[in-house]
Order: structure tokens, then C-alpha cells, then sequence
């Protein structure tokens, strides 16, 4: 994005206030009574965008703990561009409607060959486990659920689980062998705001967010019958980052007290955040405006009952990014996070795709380039017993790379 568009966000936010009207979505205006909508951003670049750029071979790295990370020399592309995730045994696409494409993984892994202009435009969590892996979204409405393909068995009919769901992506996460969802619901008023709820198997849904709305989620399984979950209620002075536990050690879900860990910048786009499961508190990775003209990606501990930190850690992007894709992943056994950076300060620079992993209070080490495109709309991470393979979506084509991990 343009160094003027930050510019132009200096006098947003002079007001603090936590009850701040929402953050308005790119290149439209809302209401200051409305929240952010996700964008419905195509994947397929415009014809402008700038053109490809392949990644430059990788020579092995070696890294501050002694062993070398590898990136294979070659991708794969696997579908057109899409929202494609990954899971134990490949990639899935869902279609608008709410049909799966599945392409495998392996040494050379396939093609989905269907009409990218059917491919639904919203993020679908993935709840990953050694057994079932399930597919989670929101379509028209209601949040849905499918079983995923694993062991040669066939992938399961989509089954709604709430009807009262808004059209942001869900985050899922596997906790005691049972599928937890945690998903925006619509607001019980029109004053009211958008709160987080929390779906269970077996159990009755139970609101998550409390007091304060929600436009981006995440979930991490802990030790025992214990998630953390975390999400941002993004609005027009602030976006606030709040953090929670949850216990379901009893027959009862018991929601901790939500706290926020810190207040993130106010940005025009949807803020994505991700969840780095480090020790001895997980890392919160949220890239986005870090005030009126830098851009960053910002990493705070979440300690729930903590009082809020006064700022962030941040690696400075050379410009702003409009969407600005990162997740964790855990490669070599190691959290670590890949995400999209600007090679350089022009507006049309390539994208580069990094992978570093997390330290204890955040730091990212050793960071290594798995791919470059010309624009890179989503990414997705899979760990592997001997490294992740990564996922890109970027010119108009969806793209794998494989790390490996040496000693």
C-alpha cells in the first residue's frame, strides 16, 4: 500500500475512548455505529499488479542454534489462486456453497483443476490433529463444519453447528480430542456490538468476548482440557487485542475474565492476528500500521489477567501492505511464524514470504526467504515432523515450498 495511505491515518485515533466507532474496510466508508466488514478481496491480482518473481535458489542456512533450515529449490503450484489450508494429508479449497476440493500432499504433490472464480473468497480454519481434522466457516449465515479426508477415508458431509454467525473467518483449534470453534456472532441489538462465541463438541455454546466485540480470532490448545483464546475488537481509535482462558476440565465451559494485552494502532484494513504457542506466554503477531507512517509486524506476549502493555515489538516493514498475511507455525519443534513482507519501499515491490522462528519474549531469529511473489493475498503453514511445508497464494496462482529442517 502507498506511503501516503499511512500518512493519511495520522489524525485517526487522536480520540481514545474503548468504545470507539469500528475501523472502516478499504476503499469504503461505514457508519460509525457499523463494524469492520472482512474484505472479500479477489485473489486474482488485477492486471497491473506486478509480475511474478520466482524465489532465488536457497543455500542451506545455518541457524543460531546450529543446525541449517533448507528450503527446497522447487514449488509446486496446486491450484489457482484461492483460500486453500493445509492439513495432515493435503490442501483443501471451498467453493462458494460450500463444496471441497482436496489436492494430496507427498514428494510431488496434485492439482486442483477447477474454475478459481468459484472458489469462496473468506478464510476456512482448519482444526488439525493426528485423528479427525475438520474444515471450519461461515456461509450465509451459519457456521459450518466438515470432517476432512485422513487414512484413505472419505471427507465428511458439512454440518451446521449455529445459525448466528457473521462473516468473519473462525478460528479452531483440537482440545481432549474434541473440536473447539470460536466465531463472530451477530449483534443481539443494533447499539450492541458483534461478540465472540465459543462452540464446543458436546457442549452448549457460551459467549467468549464479553463486554468487547471481535473481528479477528484465535485459538491454542493447552495442557490438558485448556484453551487460550485471543481476539481483536477492532474500531476506529484503537484496536484492542484481548486475551482469555478457557477450562473445560469440567462438564460446564468456564470462560476466564478477558484482559487486554495491548492496544494495537488503528488500521483502514482488517487486521489479521496470529497465535505463536511459546513459552512461558504465548506470542501474539499481528501485522499493521504502527502509527501514521510506518508499518510493522508486532509481537506481544498474551498473559491473560496481565495489564495491558504499553507497546509492542516490532519489525519494521519497509512500506504498508494491504492484505499483510502471517501465521505460526512450529518447524523443527520450534515456534516459529511466516509471514509477508515489501522487499523495498516502492509501492509495486515484490512481496517477500519469510520464515523466523519466535523467541521466548517474541524476538524473531533467523529469518530465511521461501518464496517472493508480486503480491501475496493468504498464507497457511503445516508442521512436519522434519520441517512445514508453506503455502502462498500470490499472482493469481496458489504455490507450495517446502522447508526442511538439517543438522
Amino acid at each position: 500500500m502507498r506511503r501516503a495511505l499511512w500518512l493519511s491515518l495520522l489524525c485517526v485515533g487522536c480520540g481514545k475512548g474503548s468504545r470507539a466507532a469500528p475501523a472502516p474496510t478499504p476503499r469504503a466508508s461505514v457508519s460509525a455505529a457499523a463494524a469492520p466488514r472482512p474484505s472479500a478481496r479477489p485473489v486474482t491480482p488485477p492486471a497491473s499488479a506486478a509480475p511474478a518473481v520466482s524465489a532465488p535458489p536457497s543455500r542451506p542456512v545455518t541457524t543460531s542454534r546450529g543446525f541449517k533450515l533448507v528450503v527446497d529449490k522447487k514449488g509446486f503450484d496446486v491450484a489457482t489462486g484461492s483460500r486453500a489450508m493445509l492439513f495432515r494429508d493435503g490442501v483443501v479449497v471451498r467453493k462458494r456453497g460450500g463444496a471441497l476440493l482436496f489436492a494430496a500432499l507427498g514428494d510431488k504433490p496434485g492439482r486442483i483443476d477447477d474454475d478459481g472464480a468459484a472458489f469462496a473468497r473468506s478464510r476456512t480454519a482448519v482444526a488439525r490433529s493426528d485423528g479427525a481434522s475438520w474444515a471450519v466457516w461461515v456461509e450465509a449465515g451459519a457456521l459450518v463444519r466438515a470432517r476432512l479426508p485422513s487414512d484413505g477415508a472419505a471427507p465428511g458431509e458439512p454440518e451446521t453447528l449455529a445459525r448466528d454467525a457473521e462473516e468473519y473467518p473462525p478460528a479452531a483449534a483440537m482440545v481432549g480430542g474434541a473440536l473447539a470453534v470460536a466465531y463472530v456472532a451477530r449483534r443481539a441489538g443494533h447499539d450492541d456490538d458483534r461478540r465472540a462465541k465459543l462452540w464446543v463438541e458436546g457442549r452448549s455454546i457460551v459467549a467468549l468476548s464479553g463486554d468487547s466485540g471481535a473481528s479477528a480470532l484465535s485459538l491454542l490448545a493447552r495442557d490438558g482440557a485448556r484453551l487460550l483464546a485471543a481476539w481483536i475488537d477492532q474500531r476506529t481509535a484503537l484496536a484492542p487485542v484481548h486475551v482469555a482462558e478457557i477450562d473445560l476440565s469440567q462438564a460446564e465451559t468456564r470462560v476466564g475474565a478477558p484482559s487486554v494485552a495491548w492496544n494495537a494502532p488503528p488500521a483502514d484494513g482488517l487486521l489479521e492476528l496470529a497465535v505463536s504457542p511459546q513459552q512461558p506466554a504465548p506470542i501474539a503477531l499481528v501485522a499493521g500500521p504502527k502509527n501514521g507512517a510506518e508499518f510493522g509486524l508486532a509481537r506481544v506476549p498474551l498473559s491473560p489477567g496481565a495489564r495491558p502493555r504499553d507497546d509492542a515489538s516490532w519489525l519494521d516493514y519497509p512500506n504498508g501492505l494491504d492484505p499483510a498475511p502471517v501465521v505460526a507455525v512450529s518447524t523443527c519443534g520450534r515456534p516459529a511464524a511466516v509471514f509477508v513482507r515489501p522487499v523495498t519501499r516502492a509501492p509495486d515491490a515484490p512481496r517477500s514470504i519469510v520464515h523466523a522462528w519466535v523467541g521466548a519474549t517474541g524476538e524473531l531469529l533467523d529469518e530465511v526467504e521461501i518464496a517472493r511473489a508480486g503480491r501475496v493475498d493468504h498464507l497457511d503453514a503445516l508442521a512436519l515432523a522434519t520441517g512445514a511445508w508453506v503455502l502462498y497464494s500470490g499472482d493469481g496462482r496458489t504455490q507450495l515450498r517446502r522447508v526442511r529442517c538439517a543438522p
